[in-house]
């Protein structure tokens, strides 16, 4: 996941770079977005290409180069020059790719699902894609080996079910679930 949003996060410094061409910049808005466009470049192609353990400290850097984006283009808003918009918009862009991608720096080895009791129902051992279907591997009722087949019909129908207030609950369910994870991983380095 981290190489997917870190390559979404070149073509979002190559925008940086070639927008004032496009656009006609002046000299400080033409040195500014293609300074920000190049380091971020630099950044996004080390997090994309690196071969060892992911660090979330590189896209600590987009983040930060990001909001430098964002402060820049409000500025320039503020002294009446024209380019602040696209800084703005593509600083908020690279923020939140940035700060999404340092979420994802552990790649769990499985996940339980439990009945209203607490006892495990499935334990999702992985997930992938295959010929165009998610392919679960999984354990159900902690017994039957199964390998599940959701077609992507299935995943339309499950999104049409979705009611607005688990929406609007998501960002703090995930926020929790990211907790608890942390909590456990410091917990399970200190034994």
């Amino acid at each position: 996941m981290t190489k997917l949003l870190n390559s979404i996060l070149i073509v979002l410094s190559a925008w940086l770079i070639v927008s004032p061409l496009i656009f006609g910049y002046e000299m400080i808005g033409l040195i500014s977005h293609v300074a920000v466009g190049v380091l971020l470049l630099v950044v996004a192609l080390v997090a994309a290409t690196r071969k060892k353990e992911y660090k979330p400290a590189i896209n600590y850097l987009s983040l930060l180069l990001g909001i430098l984006c964002v402060v820049g283009g409000i500025i320039t808003l503020v002294m009446g020059m024209g380019f602040g918009v696209n800084a703005i918009i593509s600083g908020l862009l690279i923020a939140a790719i940035s700060s999404v991608a340092t979420r994802f720096t552990k790649v769990y080895k499985g996940a339980s699902f439990y009945d209203r009791g607490g006892a495990p129902m499935l334990d999702l051992e992985s997930l992938r894609v295959k010929d165009g279907n998610i392919l679960m591997k999984a354990l159900l009722l902690q017994s039957m080996p199964s390998t599940v087949y959701v077609k992507p019909e299935e995943v339309w129908k499950i999104l049409t079910m979705i009611p607005p207030e688990f929406l609007f609950a998501m960002p703090k369910y995930l926020y929790t679930g990211y907790k608890v994870c942390k909590e456990q991983e410091a917990k399970a380095a200190s034994e």
